[in-house]
């Protein structure tokens, strides 16, 4: 089981297309790792605008922890960042360099 917890900031196009990101990075663990979409979680949080800031300038930046159920090896864990990111940037039209993945073999 693989949860997501997405960060983004008031405004972000994420906002309007979480229901298609959510189905995306779904189908993401489930071909990277195998996780049954079903008990796949994306839960989102939304930072009120101008609370975020990237080098001490109000940012758009988001940030994704996925929580799956190992550690994964590099090898693995670059090819499921480089898909989440891939999905990411791709449906959200955003600026790679504004967006923090962050991968924890750890269940909450």
């Amino acid at each position: 089981m693989a949860k997501y917890i997405a960060t983004i900031q008031e405004g972000h196009p994420a906002q309007s297309i979480r229901d298609e990101l959510a189905s995306g990075l779904k189908a993401v663990a489930e071909g990277a790792l195998g996780d049954d979409p079903a008990t796949t979680d994306v839960v989102w949080k939304i930072i009120p605008k101008g609370f975020g800031w990237t080098a001490g300038r109000p940012s758009n930046s988001s940030v994704l922890l996925c929580v799956v159920s190992e550690d994964l090896q590099f090898k693995a864990r670059a090819n499921f960042m480089s898909k989440v990111n891939d999905l990411w940037v791709s449906k959200t039209g955003a600026d790679p360099n504004e967006l923090l993945i962050y991968t924890q073999g750890t269940t909450l």
